[in-house]
């Protein structure tokens, strides 16, 4: 049992590497879950309520890009719904980090899209600053992918609105300062969260590797029932034993015959002395 212990107490202890990858991924994979309900809701809100009175009260249709919105509007609902259906039948951890790396490439293509249409039809960013935000809380993905996408659909963005519209008024604004600032944020928020979870991990680590160890002080010194019951409750609950007396017994020459004999010869012996008390 003690070696099991010791075993456990040597894998908790602190490292790197392929341990902290894991931990990473599943702790992404689980916020990412329910924000992609959320983001399924607000799509299809939009899709099915908010666009047709838009379009019918003539507020969209005008312009070219208004028709672009309810394709969208699809694109996101189908890119959410993909991701829920699909996520619960990744169980393993090369599954889950291709998943995750697929989901932040197709929403950065996505989300830049959204932003050129935005900027065009309204001269706002703040969707895919969010999205940009968002990406670098939530996908705690290892490695350099998540920071590369971020500058990549941020270039991405700058040109397709230098393309459709000119790109005057996005300079002379201070659009493309801001969205630039809003990139290098972004950097430094991804290395101070990632150092943050890189913290989070080794202090989990720890207390793991202090209780396994706690653990076998604790099956040294106690029997395994009594141990199991002070680990589950914190305390061991005192039974009462009808006529039970406390013997104190010294054995002449037991020292020494102690020191001649096997340990099973002289644990017969005792075995034989302490049992004759019970009849």
């Amino acid at each position: 049992m003690v070696d099991i212990v010791h075993a456990a107490a040597s894998r908790a202890a602190p490292r790197h590497g392929t341990d902290f990858e894991r931990w990473l991924i599943a702790r992404s994979f689980r916020m990412v879950v329910p924000l992609c309900r959320l983001g399924l809701l607000v799509a299809m809100l939009m899709l099915l309520v908010v666009d047709p009175l838009l379009f019918a009260n003539g507020t969209w249709g005008d312009r070219p890009q208004h028709r672009q919105l309810p394709v969208w509007h699809a694109a996101a609902a189908l890119y959410f719904a993909v991701f829920l259906l699909y996520a619960p039948r990744l169980a393993g951890h090369r599954a889950r980090k291709a998943c995750l790396a697929w989901c932040m490439a197709l929403g950065a293509a996505l989300f830049t899209w959204f932003g050129s249409l935005s900027w065009v039809l309204s001269g706002d960013m703040s969707t895919y600053a969010i999205f940009l935000l968002t990406m670098v809380c939530v996908f705690s993905y290892p490695g350099a992918l998540r920071r590369a996408l971020g500058v990549a659909s941020t270039a991405a963005l700058s040109a397709s609105i230098l393309w459709f519209d000119g790109g005057s008024v996005f300079f002379t604004s201070g659009a493309a300062f801001n969205l630039a600032a809003l990139t290098v944020v972004a950097l430094l928020l991804d290395a101070y969260l990632m150092a943050m979870n890189r913290a989070l991990f080794d202090e989990k680590r720890l207390v793991e590797h202090e209780r396994a160890r706690a653990d076998a002080v604790l099956f040294n010194a106690l029997p395994m029932s009594i141990a199991n019951e002070l680990k589950r409750n914190n305390a061991v609950a005192t039974r009462r034993h009808e006529r039970v007396c406390v013997l104190f017994i010294d054995i002449v020459g037991f020292t020494r015959y102690a020191a001649e004999h096997p340990p099973d010869a002289v644990l017969q012996v005792l075995d034989t002395v302490f049992s004759a008390f019970d009849t």
